[in-house]
């Protein structure tokens, strides 16, 4: 008896279904989990203590200051100009702050400082020290008012060094060299310009 077409379709069915119901069927892909962004910072603002750095910053000052203790000190400026003259080579021109004084304090603070005047017409330069003090006026031109770019190379002594001097002998408390950077389009032959100060120390020879 012939098979009718429809029954023959109906067969190829149920065969391709049951081979189809053997085979292993590809694996669904992974899911992962998403990766939460890190927490951004909160947006703050929170006050802090104004140190010495930020104020002299503001005010626009130039500013070292050391302490010694364990007897009475002298100090001096020392100053060499390459390039110009617009300073004393030495402050006070004379012996020492400090040289003489009855009585002289055996510990204490030591400032030494100088600032320019905002409209760019001079400044000053002073030291500070517990048995005296001197300022002295500096001119528009003076120092390294008058130029237009300079590098500085500033050296201090170390706290205990400080302490530690040995009487009648000179150290360098703060050591400032500063040399003038040139910029000539034309490329002239200008010599730069050069100030060096140097801050002097001493513990006198007690007697």
């Amino acid at each position: 008896m012939p098979l009718s077409r429809d029954f023959v379709i109906v067969a190829l069915a149920l065969v391709v279904s049951s081979g189809m119901a053997g085979c292993d069927s590809p694996a669904p892909p992974a899911v992962t989990e998403a990766t939460a962004p890190p927490p951004k910072a909160t947006p703050q603002v929170q006050m802090q203590p104004l140190t010495a750095d930020h104020l002299a910053q503001i005010v626009g000052v130039t500013a070292w200051t050391a302490t010694y203790s364990g007897g009475p000190i002298e100090c001096w400026l020392e100053i060499e100009e390459q390039g110009q003259a617009t300073m004393p080579k030495r402050i006070p021109e004379k012996d020492s702050f400090g040289a003489g004084s009855v009585n002289p304090p055996t510990e204490g603070t030591i400032l030494f400082w100088w600032s320019r005047r905002q409209d760019g017409q001079g400044g000053q330069l002073m030291i500070q020290a517990p048995h005296g003090s001197y300022g002295y006026g500096l001119n528009k031109d003076a120092f390294t008012f008058g130029w237009r770019g300079s590098s500085e190379q500033p050296r201090v002594i170390g706290k205990e060094e400080l302490k530690t001097g040995e009487p009648g002998k000179e150290f360098v408390i703060v050591d400032y060299d500063a040399n003038e950077i040139v910029l000539d389009p034309e490329g002239g032959q200008k010599v730069p310009r050069r100030v060096h100060l140097k801050l002097m120390g001493r513990f006198p020879v007690k007697k």
